[in-house]
């Protein structure tokens, strides 16, 4: 008994002394880390929710918080696209005008940083308006030209998606297999459609996962500088050029998210999610093109032409829940550049334009042409959760997506560079800075199409057939603000 309580007595003055120091240097250690004042925001954020009822402060500042959803990002994509489009253009000297539809369809699949992949098909109807005007200054032997495009348009589109080795019990390439003869229908567009026969099933008996409905508006305006110089042989003519061209476009989308009824019968909106985007691009070309003349009407063009190009672009979107409430807003921004290569064959009939004896115009024709492009892109996006945001914040944001500022090309400052720490007065930049997902990526491109014209006087058909393949190099996103109140990049280990 003696014993036992020998052991109940307790520690020593020297042990509390120990245990006093050590307290007080891991106290010190949790402090000057930070986690202290994440664990006090934690607690504050889960009283406050219990007594409110809604998330009512900043989502915590663990990394892990600000790194990408593996199951949101793709590593690779392969898309293929068709088209059929009608034209009718009037030429009337130094002004040219005109307008065209067309129909287009799209099936691609999409592979995600965890593995599991999406299988996108898409069909479109757009109508365009487009105009220019230019001039030449011409020799017997050289050529510069000048014009001057713009071009209105508008889109309409559907897209259903399916997803698959996902653990739905949807596996990719059994789909595939089972129905590609209804996918590759659903490829086919224009007069396509009409001579397929009354075999032409595109039913797909599995329902989708998603379907969105989409309307979009563009207008572009595009600049061009040409010369060329070229010898006249009589039975034919040798031309080789170079050319300058700058294009800047911006437009407006709005896409609504459906769900999809066990029948396959769109359901009740999911979300709808308004964009705002702005393009800026430029090109340089050289081409050589030989002209076999077969009669005085009648000639046969071939030529070949390499460009190198490069673009900025900037996408600025806003999600918006069923109930009309603001749930993501988000700004992606992309540079990228393509070098090119391709071949044409061109022939047609030819009559001289009125009053003018050393001018032509075309009135019957059929043009065929490939080309290759291979290119590289870098895309950052800023992303901001606005469910996590405070009652303040959202107020905030609610207020910049209702601001004119919000449409305009000027991103703001904390979304051009997102790593530093925004002015003390910001307060949009600290709750971009301190919220927002943002990931830098790069990716690889590779593209081919195949085009087919046939001309009629003012009015042309044509089809195209295009691939892409886009690949994902690398990524890296912000870590949280640390004590200085910058972010740093990471290398996303979930992108393979």
């Amino acid at each position: 008994m003696q014993s036992f309580r020998a052991h109940e007595r307790g520690a020593n003055a020297a042990e509390y002394v120990g245990m006093i120091i050590l307290a007080a240097l891991v106290i010190s250690g949790i402090w000057a880390s930070g986690i202290a004042d994440n664990v006090v925001e934690k607690v504050t954020c889960a009283i406050s929710s219990i007594l409110t009822g809604e998330q009512s402060c900043s989502a915590g500042s663990a990394t892990n918080e600000f790194a990408p959803d593996p199951s949101a990002v793709v590593v690779e994509s392969s898309q293929n696209e068709s088209s059929s489009s009608g034209d009718v253009n009037i030429d009337v000297g130094y002004a040219k005008g005109g307008a065209g539809v067309t129909d287009g369809a799209k099936y691609r699949i999409t592979v995600k940083a965890d593995g599991t992949k999406t299988i996108e098909l898409g069909e479109s109807f757009s109508g365009n308006i487009h105009g220019s005007v230019g001039d030449k200054i011409d020799s017997e032997v050289a050529e510069l030209a000048a014009e001057l495009k713009v071009k209105g348009e508008v889109n309409s589109y559907k897209v259903e998606s399916w997803d698959c080795d996902d653990g739905s019990g949807i596996d990719c390439k059994e789909f595939l297999r089972s129905y590609a003869e209804q996918i590759d229908n659903r490829q086919r567009t224009g007069v396509q459609v009409f001579t397929s026969g009354s075999n032409f099933d595109t039913n797909i008996p599995i329902p989708p996962s998603e379907r969105i409905t989409g309307l979009e508006g563009t207008l572009s305006l595009n600049a061009a500088l040409r010369f060329e110089v070229g010898v006249d042989e009589g039975s034919y003519t040798s031309k080789a050029g170079a050319g300058l061209e700058g294009e800047i476009k911006g437009g407006v989308r709005r896409e609504v998210a459906h769900d999809v009824d066990d029948n396959g019968n769109t359901g009740d909106v999911k979300s709808t999610t308004d964009s705002y985007f702005y393009a800026m691009s430029g090109k340089a070309d050289a081409a050589v093109e030989l002209s076999v003349k077969e009669t005085e009407a009648a000639n046969i063009n071939l030529s070949a032409e390499t460009t190198a190009s490069g673009e900025i672009s900037e996408e600025y979107s806003v999600e918006r829940d069923a109930d009309g409430k603001l749930t993501n807003i988000t700004f992606k921004t992309t540079t990228g550049y393509e070098t090119s290569a391709s071949v044409n064959v061109d022939g047609g009939f030819n009559v001289p334009k009125t009053g003018e004896s050393d001018e032509s115009e075309r009135v019957l024709g059929s043009k065929i042409g490939a080309d290759g492009k291979t290119g590289r892109e870098i895309e950052t996006v800023v992303s901001i959760d606005v469910a996590k945001l405070s009652p303040n914040e959202r107020k905030e944001i609610e207020r910049y997506v209702s601001s004119l500022n919000s449409k305009s090309p000027v991103f703001p400052s904390a979304v051009i560079n997102p790593s530093e720490k925004p002015a003390a007065n910001d307060a949009l930049g600290k709750i971009i800075h301190e919220n927002g997902v943002v990931t830098t990526s790069e990716y690889a491109t590779i593209n081919s199409s195949a085009e087919s014209k046939i001309d009629l006087w003012i009015a042309s058909y044509s089809t195209k057939e295009s691939a892409q393949q886009r690949k994902l190099l690398n990524q890296s996103y912000l870590e949280a603000p640390g004590a200085d109140g910058t972010r740093k990049y990471v290398k996303n280990k979930d992108v393979p």
